[in-house]
């Protein structure tokens, strides 16, 4: 059966090829359809962070992080993939605004790859809500769809464990102080029938302040989790932001 529908998916894709050509989002260069419109040479251009912080992903200084400074976090640790620019900032854009959900297979391969060292204290996978409206549009959550096929990788269950209370301000148009304001109290738990006594791995796709992180982590342990660690698949730029 899996001969077959391998074979029925090779002749499929010839087609599209034919048909329906692709291009690479970022270079504008024809690539097969399999190929999930980004080439290979600039899948190898994208810029991956190094030497972070286990809080923020922000960058180290003599072991020393600034941003991580008078704040508390409730993340065990995070991981960022790479820097919200180039390549990956083209990619993120065309995922989320431009609606190319394909694009997702290789956020996910990009964070198995980055995650696999938490697959033997990971028990429950999931990933930070958006609202009902926004979803809509969009047609899917954008890191729920990551999270999903991450879990499967992992072969660890996903769960949904939170919900957006709508009829907040949208942390984009915020600046770096009001984005913790704005955050507080805006997603609750839709079941703490997984998270109790659980190590739990949230995934989202941008880490700029850490607010939405942080507070996804701090109800997650109010509600009796045992650790929240994070994977985000790009961080913005928080020096920048830190100077607001």
């Amino acid at each position: 059966m899996n001969r077959n529908s391998n074979a029925f998916s090779r002749v499929l894709f010839r087609l599209l090829d034919f048909f329906a050509p692709s291009c690479c989002i970022n270079c504008g260069k024809n690539i097969k359809y399999e190929d999930a419109y980004l080439c290979g040479k600039c899948l190898s251009e994208i810029r991956f962070i190094s030497g972070q912080s286990d809080s923020s992903s922000a960058d180290l200084k003599d072991n020393y992080c600034a941003t991580d400074s008078d704040r508390q976090f409730y993340v065990r640790k995070n991981i960022t993939i790479a820097d919200y620019s180039g390549v990956m900032k083209e990619i993120l854009h065309h995922y989320k605004f431009n609606k190319v959900r394909r694009l997702y297979k290789h956020l996910t391969e990009l964070a198995y790859n980055e995650i696999e060292q938490f697959q033997d204290i990971t028990e429950i996978v999931t990933s930070v809500p958006v609202n009902r409206i926004k979803k809509w549009r969009r047609g899917f959550n954008q890191s729920e769809l990551i999270a999903k096929a991450v879990a499967k990788r992992l072969n660890k269950k996903y769960a949904t464990l939170l919900k957006d209370r709508y009829k907040f301000e949208t942390q984009k148009k915020l600046n770096y102080r009001d984005r913790f304001l704005n955050i507080i109290n805006r997603y609750k738990i839709i079941s703490d029938k997984h998270i109790k006594n659980r190590n739990i791995l949230i995934i989202d796709d941008i880490f700029t302040t850490g607010a939405t992180l942080n507070e996804c982590a701090r109800i997650l342990m109010s509600a009796g989790a045992n650790n929240v660690y994070s994977l985000t698949i790009a961080r913005a730029d928080i020096k920048r932001l830190d100077n607001l």
